[in-house]
């Protein structure tokens, strides 16, 4: 075996000395959760559910209160019968009260106006409650789309000939739930214009834009229907209406 031959003026070599310190033994793993030595329920089992994200939606609104009032909306409305149709516009107010993060009890209160032939062709005051379905995932989310229905309960005013009935002449009695012409060839409420109530569903779709919690753009449709005079009536309205949320 070959030597190492010191070079000169080197110190010699100091012998090995053991450290009077012994290495400490292997740490042991922890148990598993759920293991007889460590009883705890594991983490996300139906016992220990996970916590909830940050940013769960909750309650809308500034306040999380859920109470929203809709101040004015506007939009077209176009009515349609087999032969006919009208158009117009309609004015909206609303109340909306979160049930929960998705759905929502909403109730808008309407009046349509539509026009044919530069005649009143279609006329409706109605109060609508229904629920409201949103696709909410987040407290702060900006576009939210939503779906919902209700039952519109109100008023209709339907012109004669829009629905196909003769069209009765100027300065004829009407009696029964019409009044007549005044001596002076005007009068109280067109004879020409069939008045009736109306029960019937009525479809809401669209999408609300949250620029924050408090406040909301919502673009909206809505679908509803009516019976007048044997004839029904298709209700279609676009429009955008603006919201406050607490």
């Amino acid at each position: 075996m070959e030597q190492t031959v010191p070079l000169p003026g080197a110190p010699p070599p100091q012998p090995a000395v053991s450290s009077p310190y012994p290495y400490p033994p292997a740490y042991p793993y922890p148990p598993a959760y759920g293991s007889p030595v460590y009883p705890y329920p594991a983490y996300g089992s139906p016992a220990y559910p996970p916590p909830a994200p940050l940013g769960a939606p909750g309650r809308s609104g500034r306040f999380r209160w859920g109470v929203g009032i809709e101040l004015l909306g506007l939009g077209l409305d176009e009515v349609f019968t087999s032969s006919r149709a009208a158009t117009g516009l309609y004015l909206l107010t609303a109340t909306q009260v979160d049930l929960g993060s998705h759905w929502a009890l909403r109730v808008p209160l309407s009046i349509d106006s539509t026009m044919r032939h530069d005649d009143v062709a279609y006329v409706a005051f109605a109060i609508s409650p229904g629920l409201v379905y949103r696709w909410r995932e987040t407290a702060d989310q900006r576009w939210i789309p939503f779906l919902g229905g209700g039952l519109r309960l109100g008023a209709v005013g339907v012109r004669r000939d829009f629905v196909g009935l003769p069209v009765v002449g100027q300065g004829a009695l009407f009696i029964g739930h019409h009044h007549f012409d005044g001596p002076d060839g005007g009068h109280a409420s067109d004879p020409n214009v069939d008045t009736h109530g109306t029960l019937a569903p009525e479809l809401w779709a669209g999408v609300e834009y949250h620029p924050n919690r408090w406040i909301a753009w919502v673009l909206g449709l809505t679908y509803t229907l009516a019976r007048a005079s044997d004839t029904t009536l298709h209700v279609f309205r676009e429009g955008l209406s603006f919201r406050v949320t607490l």
